[in-house]
């Protein structure tokens, strides 16, 4: 995936744009590229003080948001209608959204019988006969479960199960000397909790002995949980099919057959297990000793996640820990927040009228040829590698020659948006629950029929893009279709330094260290000899030493950590600037500085240091100075010699694809 990060953020779009063709006077682009193309930006850009960044993506998809905003309020405020039916139910959702009054007086009373029916549990029993529903529900179970291709059979669906997520991010929380900063936090997230709990009617003592039942309970699951396994880059490590009868024997107390049972119809032969490791712990985790403390941990998962659903009060309160650790100073205004709500409920369908609304055809048959040029030459360059053999070049081709491609928005409406019908007698957070569920049958419903490969894993309005290997595909939404990454008013080359690299990034996902282990129908089996293998992970080595420990943000980046996204984007860089140089009008000056253009960005201390531990791509210094003095013809551009802080001896780059 092309995107540091994510999307918010506010700024004029002109902002973005000033740099492009300039540098700076006080930085030599021969010692740090980045900081002399975007010192101008980097001095006057702020950052929000609801927002953690501000980045180009970010200040893209704010315009796109506040794009969508008016219409929305223009559209609900005049009850007008649009081309696309399925919106009614949107604006009435959207209107309840931005009922704060309602949503105030309600309070936390729609979130009361979803917390009383973890409490009316008594028994193991009680849960086995709820953990289908619960699943349908959205409620957090110790387990996740999800469907998607089976990796080794991309036209059949499998379950996918793994450990839920933990209240702490690493495996040195749960040590019994846990650092300052830990102790710091554990004290603040324990007070916000605990408050959360008062205002659902519990009394101090309770509310305090429920967070900490649920803290002992999640440490209890972080005793077997494999950190290092379970934030693995390589997807090869969690493809771990079971027998469903397995199950059976992971845990003496939770039927698991009879929960696939009830989801499916039918429980599948296999499931796919992530952490096995997790799971032949199961019974010292959850057992009749420990089934208060699960319930705790329960209602404390479920006061969490229900944080944007009800009051602004419980929203303030519930958003204090992410607001600390992210550096976020304020919450955004309530109509913004009632918009990102209605956003993540009808996310397809408001990015099927965005792209309706406001992609060009011309922009899209542009986008549409220059993919196909990028597949030539990505073909072309496979074909004249001297590293790899002729059948694997013959079947890296079939890959590119197979490849699907999908651009602006899908052109049918999600079955799931035919079905959603708001009742506004209900509150917000009761309509939310309703989708929830309305959404988690249909997907459990379908587990037995074909995989529908036009599905987007992605809204239209997100500007963004992403290589599916399962599929076999590569997307692109409208909203990244625009100005400064797209533009009909742009040179080739800035466009082909911009939209075209994000492009030529996506296709090389196909040969990153994941994507290069399914073929060309989604199936993650091998394509390679072992010899030529063998070679590609040498390669891939080099890039994980051209990164890995470079001093940072107070921090290291780890190489292994961001290696698919760093051989993407050196991909990416490659195949875009040979396909620039066809055209006659190229202009490398312009291709490079519009690279780096598209990285600038500003992110608190807070949120650098926790992208740092947390992300699979590289810093965005580092993403565009790096791959810079990775390429040969950015040297001979701008004349960068033995010496400069831009220099890389030629030895040391790295050329994979």
């Amino acid at each position: 995936m092309i995107k540091k990060r994510r999307f918010k953020l506010l700024t004029l779009l002109l902002s973005f744009l000033l740099l492009v063709g300039c540098s700076s006077d006080t930085i030599s682009y021969k010692d740090d590229f980045y900081e002399s193309v975007n010192e101008k930006w980097l001095s006057e850009a702020k950052i929000p003080d609801d927002k953690s960044s501000i980045d180009g993506f970010e200040i893209i998809g704010e315009s796109v948001k506040n794009t969508l905003k008016t219409d929305f309020d223009s559209i609900s405020k005049e009850n007008k209608e649009t081309d696309i039916p399925e919106m009614v139910e949107f604006f009435k959702f959207y209107k309840l959204a931005n009922d704060y009054e309602r949503r105030n007086l309600e309070g936390v009373e729609p979130l009361i019988p979803t917390i009383e029916e973890i409490e009316n549990l008594n028994s193991l029993d009680d849960l086995n006969n709820s953990l289908a529903e619960f699943e349908l529900k959205g409620l957090t179970l110790p387990f996740t479960l999800g469907i998607n291709a089976d990796f080794k059979d991309a036209n059949l669906k499998a379950i996918y199960i793994q450990p839920a997520a933990l209240f702490l991010s690493d495996e040195s929380d749960y040590g019994e000397d846990k650092s300052p900063e830990t102790q710091e936090f554990l004290k603040n997230y324990k007070s916000m909790l605990q408050s959360m709990l008062v205002m659902t009617g519990k009394n101090e003592e309770d509310a305090a002995n429920i967070v900490d039942e649920a803290l002992e309970f999640d440490a209890t699951m972080a005793k077997y949980i494999d950190f290092e396994k379970l934030d693995t880059n390589n997807i090869s490590d969690i493809y771990n099919p079971e027998s469903i009868d397995v199950y059976s024997k992971y845990s003496s107390y939770l039927k698991f057959d009879m929960m696939f049972d009830s989801l499916v119809g039918k429980a599948p032969d296999y499931i796919i297990n992530y952490l096995p490791e997790f799971f032949h712990e199961f019974d010292k985790i959850i057992n009749p000793e420990n089934f208060n403390k699960l319930k705790s941990w329960m209602i404390i998962k479920t006061l969490e996640n229900a944080t944007p659903f009800l009051s602004e009060e419980f929203e303030e309160v519930g958003s204090k820990m992410d607001m600390l650790e992210s550096g976020i100073k304020e919450l955004s205004p309530s109509d913004q927040r009632a918009f990102d709500l209605s956003l993540s409920q009808f996310n397809d369908l408001a990015g099927i009228y965005y792209g309706r609304t406001y992609l060009g055809e011309e922009s899209k048959k542009d986008i549409e040829t220059m993919v196909q040029n990028f597949i030539e030459v990505y073909k072309n360059r496979i074909a004249n590698i001297d590293w790899l053999t002729e059948s694997t070049k013959e079947s890296a081709i079939k890959k590119l020659n197979t490849m699907v491609v999908q651009i602006g928005y899908p052109e049918e409406i999600p079955e799931i948006y035919s079905k959603i019908i708001i009742d506004t007698d209900k509150s917000c957070y009761e309509n939310i629950q309703s989708i929830t569920k309305l959404s988690q049958e249909l997907d459990y419903s379908k587990f037995y029929t074909p995989i529908d490969r036009s599905l987007w894993e992605m809204a239209a309005y997100e500007v963004n893009a992403y290589y599916s290997p399962q599929t076999n595909s590569i997307t692109f939404p409208a909203a990244i279709l625009s100005a400064p990454f797209y533009s009909a008013e742009q040179s080739d080359s800035e466009n082909y330094g911009a939209v075209g690299t994000v492009i030529a990034h996506e296709i090389s996902h196909a040969f990153d260290p994941n994507g290069s282990k399914f073929d060309e129908n989604g199936n993650m089996v091998s394509w390679w000899t072992e010899e030529d293998f063998t070679e590609y992970e040498k390669k891939t080595a080099e890039m994980v030493k051209l990164f890995d420990g470079i001093e940072i943000y107070g921090g290291k980046v780890d190489g292994e950590q961001t290696l698919g996204e760093n051989v993407a984007d050196a991909g990416g860089l490659a195949v875009a600037l040979e396909a620039l140089k066809t055209l006659p009008d190229a202009n490398l000056e312009e291709f490079f500085t519009s690279w780096a253009t598209i990285w600038r960005s500003k992110s608190t201390p807070e949120y650098e240091s926790q992208l740092l531990n947390e992300d699979v791509h590289a810093p965005n210094k580092l993403r565009c100075n790096i791959q810079l003095s990775n390429t040969d013809d950015f040297y001979e551009v701008f004349d960068i010699v033995e010496g400069d802080g831009m220099y890389i001896p030629p030895e040391n780059r790295v050329t994979i694809w």
